[in-house]
């Protein structure tokens, strides 16, 4: 069984449960969340790191890294300033997301998607299919058993959006620490 489906497993036995504690608006104010930092965390990345792919340099493909991180913050800082903007002058009001990106949650989130992609996509490049599949189960198991625990805890507003980030940033950073490993020894 590979590690996708082994995710993609945890992800079905849990979803069950998840559905009995939040509420169908919960759902559609994680479903935009996700939806939008999705959307601008491929739109933060330039596509750049799929040049990792191509580029043939050890220290170019470090330079993409950077280049990646930076624009993700960027990118991130003026998503949030836009939707800030959208919520100033009342456009965002029935989302009830003023909360959520009020909050670093929104720019976290956005930045450690981004960054994924481009650490993922690295990790592919040196062969390091089993940090990256290990990483793909946790950050699978870790965003199941959030929503599950923080749903029990009564923190059902942004239980979802926050066990999300919190998978996203154990996600990144499994796989900045073997990216690390593969950077010192070069």
């Amino acid at each position: 069984m590979s590690y996708t489906a082994i995710g993609q497993l945890i992800a079905i036995v849990a979803l069950p449960m998840i559905t009995r504690i939040f509420t169908p608006e919960q759902f559609g104010l994680f479903s935009f969340f996700v939806t939008a930092v999705t959307l601008i965390g491929t739109i933060a990345t330039g596509m750049y790191h799929r040049v990792i792919l191509i580029t043939k340099k050890h220290d170019e493909r470090i330079q993409i890294l950077y280049l990646v991180f930076l624009l993700s913050l960027i990118t991130a800082f003026f998503s949030w300033l836009g939707i800030y903007v959208l919520i100033s002058f009342g456009f965002l009001e029935s989302w009830q997301i003023n909360q959520v990106s009020n909050s670093v949650i929104f720019i976290l989130a956005i930045f450690f998607y981004a960054n994924s992609q481009s650490l993922y996509v690295f990790l592919n490049i040196y062969g390091s299919y089993n940090v990256m599949g290990i990483s793909t189960v946790l950050r699978d198991f870790f965003a199941a058993s959030g929503k599950l625990l923080l749903g029990y805890l009564g923190i059902v507003n942004f239980g979802m959006i926050y066990a999300f980030l919190g998978s996203q940033i154990i996600f990144s950073f499994l796989m900045a620490v073997a990216v690390i490993k593969i950077l010192s020894k070069h």
